[in-house]
């Protein structure tokens, strides 16, 4: 009972994960290569990403896996920071060219 309940909510994530990275293709927030769905009305592309993607929730069970979760973390968090970056460079751009800084001690 365990190993079904655990299958039938892998298999709902890729449900729902594909249908949603087919969408986003869609409207043009993803590559376009996750627009394919079949004749069947299927998202093949986005499905077959979605499963490679889930077995990074097995990384834990190597012995590294602790080093390895640690890399993923750290590289969400450069992202992140670089987004971060540069949303506030665009945002302050307009500012910073009106009034430039003086350099007075």
């Amino acid at each position: 009972m365990c190993i079904r309940d655990r299958l039938s909510i892998g298999n709902s994530g890729v449900y729902g994960g594909s249908r949603t990275l087919t969408a986003l293709s869609e409207q043009g927030y993803a590559p376009k290569v996750f627009r394919y769905v079949d004749r069947a009305g299927r998202p093949l592309v986005s499905t077959v990403a979605m499963i490679l993607v889930s077995f990074l929730a097995y990384i834990n069970i190597t012995a590294s896996g602790e080093e390895i979760f640690g890399w993923l973390l750290a590289l969400s968090g450069l992202a992140s920071l670089f987004t971060w970056g540069s949303v506030s460079s665009i945002a302050l751009s307009p500012s910073i060219r009106s009034k430039p800084l003086s350099v007075e001690i």
